[in-house]
């Protein structure tokens, strides 16, 4: 065999290899995004303290285990006003209901804890489906935590927290490299525009990360989070069209969200801030790629 026929035929070897490594579909694991506390409508709301704390870029090679850990810790603080001493029944929305916890004035509610029934044209119709190829049927359920708040006349403190499962999506992948890692989470939080919003209303968000370690920040590429507010048609669209399956109401069009990036405020080397107004967009989505 000659020299450039041998050559052609380990380049054709190495070729095919390397498609073949790429034949596999990427992986994808798309939760359910977490909504903002339902069912305020006889209380003022005066403020909203909103935190994510967030694990690192996903780094490693696909691993259902290990991607289904990737998760953020949620801690929802609403000040609110109640015009006399109440009882009101709360209810917090999202992909999972494990470590929900939910305080009152300083004392701890039951929270009860239950599926959301959704069939598959329901939640594709909201753009709600969740991908996840390496699932079992079971695993990505849209569930409700309820809870009843014991409210006095005045000023309360209603604090939530949770655990926000991350969305992750390959990138890239294939032989002589690491996978690469697209991460993020969306909150939707039109459900607090069912409230009646104080006129000085601030809602405070802050995404934390961990600290990088010094060689870290010298040898690693920063992956730092960004942030889009997204927004169904305008604040007079509120109460017309909301994005939830179990609602008497239309869908949203995927060509009316707008979509506005969030210039966020780099408090320190791990910590992101944002603040808005009573003019809050319908929903926040965030991302680490």
């Amino acid at each position: 065999m000659n020299s450039r026929l041998f050559s052609s035929l380990i380049l054709f070897i190495l070729l095919s290899t390397s498609v073949m490594a790429n034949l596999r579909a990427p992986w994808q694991i798309t939760p359910f995004p977490s909504f903002a506390l339902v069912g305020g409508k006889a209380l003022v709301v005066v403020a909203e303290d909103l935190e994510f704390d967030c694990p690192d870029l996903y780094k490693n090679e696909p691993d259902f285990d290990s991607l289904r850990k990737a998760a953020c810790k949620v801690n929802a603080t609403y000040r609110v006003v109640a015009k006399a001493d109440t009882v009101v029944a709360l209810e917090f929305i999202g992909p999972s209901t494990d470590l929900m916890t939910a305080n009152v004035n300083g004392k701890s509610s039951e929270i009860v804890a239950s599926g959301i029934p959704l069939t598959r044209k329901q939640a594709e119709a909201y753009g709600m489906y969740p991908i996840c190829r390496f699932c079992a049927s079971d695993e990505m359920q849209l569930k409700s935590g309820r809870f009843r708040a014991i409210l006095k006349s005045g000023e309360n403190t209603i604090h939530v927290t949770y655990v926000q499962q991350l969305a992750l999506r390959e990138v890239s992948y294939g032989y002589f490299q690491d996978s690469r890692w697209s991460q993020g989470f969306d909150y939707e939080l039109w459900p607090l525009a069912e409230w009646e919003i104080a006129p000085d209303f601030r809602m405070n968000i802050r995404i934390r990360t961990p600290a990088r370690g010094f060689f870290s920040r010298i040898f690693e590429t920063d992956h730092p989070w960004e942030c889009r507010a997204e927004n169904f048609g305008g604040p007079s669209d509120r109460t017309v069209r909301f994005p939830f399956p179990n609602r008497n109401k239309p869908p949203i069009d995927p060509d009316d969200i707008k979509q506005t990036p969030i210039p966020l405020v780099k408090k320190s080397e791990s910590v992101l801030e944002v603040t808005f107004g009573k003019n809050f967009p319908d929903r926040l989505s965030c991302s680490m790629q």
